[in-house]
């Protein structure tokens, strides 16, 4: 490779041929072959960027003494793919498109990472509570969360070029790396803050096989100015970075602003009530030494 303007580097060159390889375009070259890059012409005044090179490419199945024809054919694609990477903008060395095989691995990948992380926590919130319900009733609250934010996240595609979503900053918001790191916060956040209310309940059940609904209801009273000013703190900051951190970082301040003010009433209206559920208030609720009442003779 001769006349590579500008400049680059070595590690850049095989940064951009195996970013090469998942593009779409190059499906069949996916299979991982020893590359290395020689060096031959630096660039003027600079100690590491080169104007002149020479990629080899190994393939150990292939002998040109033996097999002309697929020796011809391995050295074409190879070369039309390390053209195709060192022609294409810079911005590729970044892998926005994946072959169809690549991106159905990651796929199932990201599935069953998800349901074993989901798993976990119910296995989790099940020993420390002992009893599946606050379990169940956790995560219920987290796909809540995680689908009002997607939710809103994907009203932003018809809102952002009208007058009211200029006005409130907003942008054409995708699901990138950094709405995926801000799902994931949201998520941690609501989960602590269930957490911290299922725990409030616990001791307040005392020795109670199961919360009543009298006991849940003064859990939350009990909790709320906690929740309350952890959620407005985090907003000020958040909404703070979004409206001054720029465009680069605005969409994973929307989905956090969105999704700090969900998990907020999640954890009251959705995890706690998840509780009661399939258990009558009668006797339980009376046991409740708050709200017993009081006989009084004739």
């Amino acid at each position: 490779l001769e006349d590579i303007q500008p400049a680059t580097t070595i590690e850049d060159i095989k940064a951009r041929i195996a970013a090469m390889r998942l593009q779409p375009d190059f499906e069949d070259h996916t299979k991982p072959l020893p590359v290395k890059v020689v060096g031959l012409t630096a660039a003027p005044g600079s100690l590491d960027a080169y104007s002149s090179v020479v990629v080899v490419s190994h393939e150990p199945t292939i002998s040109a003494f033996v097999d002309q024809q697929a020796w011809s054919n391995f050295a074409a694609d190879e070369w039309q793919l390390i053209d195709a990477a060192l022609s294409r903008d810079k911005s590729l060395s970044k892998v926005s498109n994946f072959s169809p095989s690549v991106a159905q691995t990651l796929k199932q990948q990201a599935v069953v990472a998800v349901v074993f992380s989901l798993m976990a926590i119910v296995v989790y919130i099940w020993f420390r509570f002992g009893s599946l319900r606050y379990g169940l009733a956790a995560i219920a609250a987290l796909t809540h969360d995680v689908i009002i934010t997607l939710g809103l996240v994907s009203a932003t595609h018809y809102l952002f070029d009208m007058p009211l979503g200029q006005a409130l900053l907003l942008g054409e918001f995708k699901l990138n790396l950094g709405l995926i790191a801000a799902l994931l916060t949201i998520i941690g956040y609501s989960l602590n803050d269930t957490i911290v209310l299922f725990d409030r309940i616990r001791e307040n059940r005392g020795k109670l096989a199961h919360a009543t609904g009298s006991i849940i209801d003064k859990s939350i009273n009990q909790t709320i100015s906690r929740t309350l000013l952890t959620s407005v703190t985090t907003l000020l900051a958040v909404g703070t970075l979004y409206i001054f951190g720029g465009d680069g970082v605005r969409g994973f301040a929307f989905a956090l602003i969105i999704g700090v003010m969900v998990g907020t009433y999640s954890s009251i209206a959705v995890a706690s009530p998840l509780l009661a559920l399939g258990m009558s208030g009668g006797s339980q609720a009376d046991s409740d030494t708050d709200e017993q009442s009081v006989a009084v003779p004739a």
